[in-house]
């Protein structure tokens, strides 16, 4: 396990698979449910992530950003 969270591309693994549940436009409503009442702690995690440098980067901040405005969406 803690191989897992000493590497940078296991995150991006993670942010990615966050974001397809939460980009699915369909999302079933237990999804929903759960990603609403367990927002607090992901957009926590990622409001505090440091921003990285480079390209690949930048498509990591705009990911990390489109997830916390849709998880915020969720419990508006």
């Amino acid at each position: 396990m803690k191989q897992f969270i000493l590497e940078v591309r296991y995150l991006k693994v993670m942010m990615t698979l966050l974001r397809v549940f939460i980009a699915n436009p369909n999302k079933p409503r237990e999804v929903k449910i759960i990603l609403s009442k367990n927002q607090e702690k992901p957009l926590e995690l990622l409001h505090n992530l440091s921003p990285g440098k480079g390209s690949e980067d930048e498509q990591f901040e705009e990911g990390k950003e489109f997830i916390i405005k849709e998880i915020e969406r969720l419990s508006s």
